[in-house]
C-alpha cells in the first residue's frame, strides 16, 4: 500500500496523477501513463483533497508562468511598439495580447483542503437561524475521508 503524504491526504501515485493533468496530459493519457483505470481518476477527482492539490500545483505553475512572463515586459512593451508600425505582424500581436489576457484571468480554487473541509462544516442548527455553528464530528469525518490529519 502506498504511503499518504499527511500535508496532502494523497498518495505518491495520486499526487503524480495531479501533475499528468496540470502538465496538459488529458484523462486518459494521465490513466494509461498510471496504469489505472481512468474511473480510479474520476473517482480520485471527487476527492476535496485531490482537487486542492490540482488547484495548488495549477496557482504554482500559473505563478511560475507570471515569473517567467515579468521578465519579458520589456521586450512585449518594445515588440507591441514595434507590432503597431508592421501589418505583418499584427496577427501575431492580437494573438499574444489575446494570450495574455487569458492566461493573467485564470482563477483556481483553493489549494489548502483543510479550509475547504472547514468551510463545508458549518451550518444552521435550525431553519432561519442566523447563526451557524461548527460541526467539529463531520469536520473530523471528512479530514478522515480525505487521509488527512485533524489539525
Amino acid at each position: 500500500m502506498d504511503t499518504i503524504n499527511k500535508t496532502t491526504g494523497l498518495t505518491p501515485q495520486q499526487e503524480k496523477s495531479v501533475a499528468l493533468l496540470v502538465s496538459g496530459k488529458n484523462h486518459t493519457e494521465a490513466s494509461k501513463e498510471l496504469k489505472i483505470d481512468r474511473g480510479t481518476l474520476y473517482n480520485w477527482m471527487q476527492k476535496t483533497n485531490y482537487r486542492s492539490y490540482y488547484n495548488r500545483l495549477c496557482i504554482e505553475t500559473k505563478q511560475d508562468m507570471e515569473n517567467g512572463l515579468l521578465g519579458l515586459v520589456e521586450d512585449s512593451i518594445k515588440a507591441i511598439k514595434n507590432s503597431l508600425k508592421s501589418d505583418n505582424e499584427a496577427i501575431r500581436l492580437k494573438a499574444a495580447i489575446w494570450l495574455l489576457e487569458k492566461l493573467s484571468n485564470l482563477e483556481f480554487g483553493s489549494p489548502d483542503p483543510i479550509s475547504e473541509l472547514r468551510k463545508m462544516c458549518w451550518e444552521n442548527t435550525v431553519d432561519f437561524d442566523p447563526f451557524e455553528t461548527f460541526n467539529q464530528s463531520k469536520f473530523e469525518r471528512l479530514c478522515k475521508e480525505n487521509n488527512l490529519e485533524i489539525p
